[in-house]
C-alpha cells in the first residue's frame, strides 16, 4: 500500500481558498502521487469559514498567538483550534506518514508566517494554527510547505522520511520483536551515516540490552522513532554522504581489481567534489553489491529503498 500523506486540500486543487480559488501544484498531484495516497484537509473551511471568505491573519494578544478575520477583527482561534483537534485525533488511526502544507497560511503555514504584533508591526516569524498543532502533537511526522519541495535536497529527504516512517509503522502493527526494529536499524545505517555517524551509533545503543525475541515495548519503539526522526529531519550534507559511500564501498574492495576498486574511489570523489549527481555511485556499488552477492549492502535503503520513478538522487 502507498504511505497515507495530509495535504493542505488547495494544493491538489480543491477550490476551498479564501478568494474561491485554489493552489494546484502538478508535482504533487502527478508525480507524488504514484508513490503516496492524499487526505485532503482545509482547516478554514471545515470550520465553517466559508468559501469565498474574509482573509486572516496571526495577531500576538496578550502573550498568545491569535487568527483574527481582517475585515471583522473577529477572533477565529477556537474554530481552528476545534478542527485541529478533530483532525489530529484522526490522523492517528490512520497511520499518517507525512505532510504537504500550505505555505505563508495563517492556518497551515508551517515556517515564516506573517506574524502581527500588538503595536501593528509584522514579521515572518510566525507558524499557522493548524500547523503548530500538527508539529507539536506529532513531533515525528515528516512535513514539509510545497515550495520547498522544488528544492531536489529537501524533497529527497522529505521522501526518504515518508518511507522510512511508512516502514517502521508496518513493523509495529505485524507485532514486532526488538529485532525487527535491530534489523530495521541495520537497513538505513548507511543513511543514517550520512546524516550524523555520532547520532547513528548513539540510536543502536538505545536498542543495545534488550532481548532481541522479546515483543518491542511501545515506548522504546516510539523513543526510537522521535530519535530517529530528529537525526533525519534535515537533508544529509555532501561530507557525510561520502563518508558513508565510502564505508558501503568497502564491502567490495575485496572482489574488486585495482582498476575497478580506482574507479569506484573516483566516482566518489567526484561525487564529492559535486561533479556528478549522487545516482553515479549508488549505481555502481549497486551494481557491485548484486553481482557480488552482498546481502548486507543489497538490504541497504540508501541503495534500494527509494522509489526510481521519481529520480530523486539524479539532482543531488
Amino acid at each position: 500500500m502507498k504511505p497515507l500523506l495530509g495535504i493542505s486540500a488547495c494544493l491538489l486543487g480543491q477550490s476551498v481558498r479564501f478568494n474561491g480559488g485554489h493552489c494546484r501544484e502538478d508535482f504533487l498531484v502527478k508525480e507524488m502521487a504514484k508513490v503516496v495516497d492524499w487526505f485532503p484537509v482545509c482547516p478554514e473551511a471545515e470550520a465553517g469559514m466559508g468559501v469565498p471568505r474574509e482573509t486572516i491573519r496571526l495577531q500576538q494578544r496578550e502573550g498568545a498567538v491569535r487568527l483574527i478575520g481582517n475585515d471583522k477583527g473577529e477572533d477565529k482561534t477556537d474554530l481552528i483550534d476545534e478542527v485541529a483537534t478533530k483532525r489530529l485525533e484522526e490522523f492517528k488511526t490512520l497511520n499518517l506518514c507525512g505532510y504537504v502544507l500550505k505555505s505563508a497560511s495563517p492556518s497551515c503555514g508551517a515556517w515564516r508566517v506573517k506574524l502581527f504584533q500588538e503595536n501593528g508591526v509584522s514579521a515572518k516569524n510566525g507558524r499557522g494554527l493548524f500547523a503548530a498543532r500538527l508539529m507539536a502533537e506529532m513531533p515525528w511526522l515528516p512535513v514539509e510547505e510545497e515550495g520547498r519541495l522544488y528544492d531536489a535536497a529537501l524533497r529527497e529527504n522529505f521522501l526518504y522520511r515518508i518511507c522510512a516512517l511508512a516502514e517502521f509503522r508496518t513493523l509495529q502493527a505485524a507485532g514486532s520483536k526488538v529485532a525487527d526494529l535491530c534489523a530495521f536499524h541495520a537497513r538505513h545505517k548507511y543513511r543514517l551515516m550520512s546524516h550524523n555517524q555520532t547520532s547513528m551509533r548513539e540510536l543502536g545503543r538505545l536498542l543495545a540490552g534488550h532481548d532481541g525475541k522479546s515483543h518491542c515495548n511501545p515506548v522504546l519503539a516510539e523513543n526510537y522513532l522521535l530519535r530517529f526522526s530528529q537525526i533525519v529531519d534535515k537533508p544529509p550534507r555532501r561530507s557525510n554522504t561520502t563518508n558513508a559511500l565510502s564505508h558501503m564501498a568497502g564491502y567490495l574492495t575485496d572482489h574488486l581489481d585495482s582498476f575497478e576498486r580506482q574507479y569506484l574511489a573516483d566516482l566518489i570523489d567526484q561525487y564529492r567534489r559535486d561533479m556528478i549527481p549522487l545516482i553515479v555511485p549508488i549505481l555502481r556499488i549497486r551494481e557491485g553489491a548484486r553481482k557480488y552477492k552482498q546481502d548486507y549492502l543489497l538490504q541497504q535503503f540508501v541503495l534500494t529503498g527509494f522509489p526510481d520513478q521519481l529520480k530523486l538522487h539524479n539532482g543531488l
